[in-house]
């Protein structure tokens, strides 16, 4: 996807929106703990962290490989690698609907791999996908462990806001 195709993810969903946002979101690359703003706590997680389809759910925290994120921008999107398998977070098919998973799988540089980082003025961050526009989202706002994380429409809720701790 070219960078032109990028701008058209974000500004297809500019009047949506809240005023608080900072489009060039700049995360240095390297490794990243990232946390759930519902509960401030909960982190992003990998499940059957070293197979394809692996989930990306919600955790409590955990000295683990599942929970730690390569982060590298290249060609003005924003590529995560789960540090336990190598394997890339994935829009599973590509998937271009409401409610799409998000998994990890090999790496192979489609749009299902490719995101868009917006910063938010509260310090969160929300992550956009670049093959069907939608943003990642903990399914129903839940803090319970395990919850799945989805592709879903902006909404600006903190299920859709994340903090990003770097590990050095």
């Amino acid at each position: 996807m070219n960078f032109l195709k990028s701008l058209g993810v974000i500004f297809s969903f500019l009047f949506l929106l809240p005023t608080d946002k900072t489009f060039a979101a700049i995360l240095e690359n390297g490794k990243y703990r990232i946390t759930s703003s519902i509960d401030g706590v909960s982190r992003l997680h990998i499940d059957k962290s070293n197979k394809n389809g692996g989930n990306l759910c919600i955790r409590k925290p955990a000295d683990c490989l599942s929970q730690l994120f390569d982060i590298e921008k290249k060609d003005g999107y924003y590529g995560i690698k789960c540090e336990a398998s190598n394997k890339m977070i994935d829009v599973s098919g590509a998937s271009t609907k409401v409610g799409a998973n998000i998994q990890q799988y090999t790496p192979n540089d489609t749009d299902a791999q490719n995101w868009v980082i917006i910063k938010w003025e509260d310090g969160t961050y929300s992550l956009i996908s670049a093959c069907n526009g939608f943003v990642m989202d903990v399914a129903s706002g839940s803090n319970k462990e395990g919850t799945n994380v989805r592709c879903w429409e902006l909404n600006g809720t903190k299920a859709q806001k994340f903090y990003f701790e770097k590990v050095q």
